[in-house]
């Protein structure tokens, strides 16, 4: 259990008070003389609005904003002795008891207002905004009550007609007024400037003054109470728990589904039949959504005031995912509105129920915080609550396509809603849809025999001397890799050779990623080698396998890191001929390789090839030779991958119910036609064999197993929440762990993790943990601290929970780690450490190693990878960088380089022109390069040199008088010693046609 004073923070003053005095979390009710100050954050629905449109860092940003807000304000607020009850979005609920309470509310906003105006200006996404805050105050007697479950869960509501004017007395103000009740100002002391009459009144400002108030430090002195935990939501004491106590949770991005339920009727029922009777209901009520809550899996976040009474928030999927989320969703908000009918039947639930990804985390300040969830997703619900009318509940369109058919419902017309620029598509849930009558597809779908005889048959035309080229397609989970293990299997078994790359998601941008071990195990390289002896592996299987081409075999070194020697052959080649070489070569290895037996050559997901891989393979499938017993088997999700109309084409769909049940069998370790319920399980997972593995992996650690029990469980229709429902059921050490392991890479080492883990920082721990994932099925080891997620949508999952803050210190920490690691081979990083340096926003090391990645992939002819890396460089690039005008001059010179390379010679002249136009931009700020940049000419003559390089390649574009100007231009421009660039602009212009002769002369 977290600390009792961390779990006092999550409550209101006033409540651990009462608990402590009755020495219980009794239900009660009571009045509390005081005043009540709701504070409203403005401006901020218009930021929110737009920060949506950046999705789940929009949300995050956000929270963020919100809590810089919100630590200032409450800092304040404790100063002046008030109390902060609720946490409502963008809004605060305070209240301030005891002597002189008016005063030191209305003095503690006024404080809070001259801060906001110093802090409202802040910048989010590149821009500037201004927020501020509105303030109603109102003094009375409140009702504050307690109810729920004793020793269970309790919650804590502000109620009553006094709390409604505070509402509307914030309603009367502007973005930065101050609009108190008459009840307020007939408290003040006069010392205020009180503009208005009526019911409600504006301050302009105080004329000083003092107040004695209590010490921030003993606002927990009662925080002692084990009664305290009961106003936590379980999930979250038992989340805060496992974090280690302290009772703060990791920030996450979440799928989550959110009711947000407005409640009628409870102030007609306090007026009617007084405060015990009216107790009895909220009770009854309390205890039945609690109950409800925790029977589908979910939660009572907790309650806030309303327009019409008060409100409450119910999720699903934060802080911990389950199995049956979405449907339960529905069906909780149906057992609300059903049950609250009989215990508690003077007040009317009104329901809104949206469901999407939010920001989930603590809000506030070191002394008074809450658990909370942040984002649009949140925003609609609330919004489609106000829509719904008491006894109704509104669905957004997102909760109708996470449940299918499960539910019926009933459309309404599409309603504009308060922060959207469209209509919103919206239904009136009805009742769960009986199973009988749920319109599950029940027709047949195609199996794995046939794809498996398609490719086979393929494997025997190879055999018999026909090369072939086949391409596994279908969506993620499908079974690619498991169909191409089988093939491998039989294969290799027939003394196939079977050759395997990778592509990864991580590494788009690496030139020849996927090649490069390809080409390694075709060499018999290991690991371990050093440079010495990878080189003469290659060497020797150059000489081996294509003799012909060991001329050009130095070909090889930037691509495997290696050092053979170059010779006058390849000095005389360009750039364009030795790249040709290149592909050619390894079209000659592979052609080699498989002259004494067939060669299965597979390459997984090439969608995440780099252009430069994806353009090998491509030369490969149309240069091998007709009889070279080469099988290319490229897996990916789009069938049209590769446009070669030599390939055959093998998609894969949904299993059928037949085989889907015979899966499910295997798995579970018995008949499938003897458990009740399996076919409407088979049906949610659409087929899906992956769907069926996750099912029947939660089935088997559930202790609802075996027999009918199974009729009830139901999957998601969403494979990550699916998986993110047994990722949080690991312990959290072993979950901590895989979401470290999801930012270094689908495959990692435990050393790495090691030294990312403050906790352990042992490897011998960490293989420890990973091996328990491992034994679960979330990894797989490949050697003896080495692992690799077994599914990419685990690693997936993993990292898109990760709250953007976090991902990026470990994006960082993993830059240091490789920086500081002793390692020969650090050239070979140079794509991951800019990956790393990218998604941890480090600019600085983003610059550096794109522009050391792009120097890279020249090396290997990869120009258009090198031309993607200078530009990651260019948008690093801090405009406040007192160096940036000469840097961006030599960045754009490099980009004209690779084009002109490549023999794109309009676009390489545009690339020069705008590096000439940065280097004169720059004339008054010519700073110093980083060591791994350098001009091509020294800066007395690189205005020359660059317009010398326009008109060069306007030359060979064939715009000769374009280029004639620029060369002229050039020849003004160069000083007098400067012979040899002089020459360089009389060789092109020697090349130009006879007009351009007889004008020299």
């Amino acid at each position: 259990m977290p600390n009792k004073n961390v779990l006092a923070q999550y409550v209101p003053r006033l409540v651990s008070d009462a608990v402590t005095l009755r020495g219980a979390s009794s239900p009660g009710i009571e009045q509390v003389n005081g005043t009540m100050v709701f504070a409203d954050l403005s401006g901020f629905t218009a930021l929110s609005e737009r920060l949506a449109v950046m999705g789940r860092e929009g949300a995050e940003q956000v929270t963020e904003t919100i809590n810089f807000f919100f630590s200032s304000i409450l800092e304040v607020t404790d100063r002046y002795g008030g109390d902060n009850l609720k946490f409502g979005g963008d809004a605060l609920l305070l209240l301030f008891t005891g002597d002189n309470h008016a005063d030191r509310a209305v003095r503690a906003v006024l404080t809070a207002r001259s801060l906001v105006k110093k802090i409202g200006k802040i910048v989010v996404d590149g821009r500037s905004t201004r927020l501020g805050m509105s303030f109603g105050i109102h003094s009375g007697d409140f009702w504050s009550a307690v109810a729920g479950k004793p020793g269970d869960r309790m919650l804590h509501y502000m109620l009553g007609s006094e709390v409604r004017k505070v509402a509307q007395a914030e309603s009367e103000a502007s973005s930065g007024q101050v609009v108190i009740s008459s009840q307020t100002l007939d408290l003040l002391s006069g010392r205020y400037a009180v503009h208005g009459g009526g019911e409600f009144h504006r301050v302009v400002r105080s004329y000083g003054g003092s107040f004695k108030v209590e010490q921030t430090k003993t606002i927990f002195a009662s925080s002692s109470s084990p009664h305290i935990a009961d106003y936590i939501p379980i999930p979250v004491r038992e989340a805060m728990d496992q974090a280690g106590g302290n009772g703060s949770l990791p920030s996450e991005h979440r799928k989550a589904w959110v009711i947000f339920m407005g409640v009628e009727g409870f102030e007609d029922l306090l007026e009617r039949s007084g405060p015990d009777q009216a107790l009895d209901q909220l009770t009854g009520f309390s205890a039945e959504i609690i109950d409800s809550a925790q029977a589908h899996g979910g939660l009572v976040l907790g309650t806030d005031i309303d327009e019409y009474g008060f409100k409450t928030i119910l999720l699903l999927g934060v802080p911990r995912a389950k199995e049956e989320d979405a449907a339960n969703a529905g069906r909780l908000a149906i057992a609300l509105r059903e049950n609250l009918k009989s215990v508690a039947p003077d007040l009317h639930p009104r329901i809104g129920l949206n469901s999407g990804f939010v920001f989930s985390g603590d809000v506030g300040s070191p002394n008074r915080r809450d658990y909370t969830v942040m984002g649009d997703a949140v925003n609609l619900s609330a919004r489609l609550m106000n829509v719904a009318k008491p006894g109704e509940i509104i669905v957004s369109d997102n909760f109708i396509s996470d449940v299918g058919s499960t539910f019926i419902g009933s459309p309404r017309d599409p309603v504009r809603l308060k922060g959207k620029a469209h209509p919103q598509v919206i239904s009136l849930l009805l009742e769960e849809r009986p199973e009988s009558d749920s319109g599950l597809n029940s027709s047949k779908l195609l199996g794995r025999d046939a794809e498996l005889a398609q490719l086979n048959n393929l494997a025997q035309q190879v055999e018999r001397g026909s090369s072939q080229t086949a391409l596994i397609h279908g969506p993620i989970g499908i079974g690619k890799s498991r169909i191409t293990k089988e093939l491998s299997t039989g294969l290799f078994e027939s003394d196939w050779s079977i050759i395997t790359g990778n592509c990864r998601s991580h590494t788009t941008r690496t030139p020849y990623s996927s090649w490069r071990s390809i080409l390694e195990q075709l060499c018999g390289i290991d690991d371990g080698d050093s440079i010495e002896q990878r080189t003469s592996k290659v060497e020797q299987t150059v000489q081996r396998l294509a003799p012909t081409s060991q001329d050009f075999s130095s070909l090889l070194n930037g691509l495997l890191g290696v050092k053979l020697p170059e010779n006058d052959i390849i000095f005389s080649l360009d750039a364009e001929s030795q790249l040709r070489r290149l592909k050619d070569l390894v079209v000659g290895l592979l052609e080699g390789y498989c002259k004494t037996a067939p060669l299965l050559l597979i390459i997984e997901d090439i969608h995440w090839a780099d252009v430069s891989s994806h353009d090998l393979v491509s030369h490969v499938i149309q240069s091998v030779g007709p009889k070279s017993k080469l099988f290319l088997l490229a897996s990916s999700r789009e069938s049209d991958s590769l446009a070669a109309e030599s390939i055959s084409r093998v998609g894969l769909y949904e299993l059928d119910s037949a085989k889907a049940g015979e899966l499910l069998s295997e798995i579970l370790g018995g008949d499938s036609q003897d458990l009740d319920g399996v076919g409407r399980l088979i049906e949610r997972t659409g087929g899906n064999p992956l769907f069926i593995e996750e099912v029947a992996a939660a089935l088997t650690s559930s202790s609802a197993l075996p027999g009918s029990v199974v009729s009830g469980f139901t999957v998601p229709d969403r494979l990550q929440t699916l998986v993110m429902s047994r990722i949080d059921a690991l312990p959290a050490q072993e979950r901590d762990v895989l979401r470290m392991a999801s930012v270094v890479a689908e495959s990692f080492d435990a050393s790495s993790l090691a030294r990312m883990d403050t906790e352990s920082g042992d490897p011998e721990i960490v293989i420890a943990r990973l091996a328990s994932l491992a034994r679960l099925g979330f990894v797989d080891p490949t050697g003896t601290s080495t692992f690799t997620f077994r599914h990419a949508v685990v690693q997936e999952a993993c990292y898109d929970s990760l709250a953007y803050a976090t991902r990026r210190r470990l994006h960082r920490e993993m830059v240091t780690l490789l920086e500081e690691s002793d390692d020969d081979h650090i050239i070979e990083k140079y794509e991951t450490l800019l990956h790393h340096s990218e998604n941890g926003r480090d600019k600085e090391r983003t610059l550096k190693y794109g522009v050391l990645s792009a120097q890279r992939a020249r090396s290997m002819y990869a120009f258009d990878v090198a031309i993607n890396h200078y530009e990651t460089s260019l948008t690093s690039l801090e405009s406040s960088n007192v160096n940036a005008g000469v840097i961006k001059t030599c960045l754009f010179e490099l980009i004209g380089d690779c084009h002109a390379e490549r023999g794109r010679y309009p676009t390489a002249a545009i690339a020069y022109q705008t590096a000439l136009r940065q280097w004169r931009k720059s004339a008054g700020n010519r700073g110093y390069l980083p060591e791994y940049l350098s001009l091509t000419d020294r800066p007395a003559l690189l205005e020359s040199a660059l317009t010398t390089k326009v008109g060069a390649s306007l030359e060979r574009s064939s715009e000769y008088n374009r280029s004639i100007r620029w060369l002229d231009n050039a020849i003004e421009n160069i000083p007098n010693r400067s012979g040899s660039l002089k020459g360089r602009v009389f060789t092109v212009l020697s090349e130009l046609s006879a007009p351009v002769e007889t004008r020299s002369t």
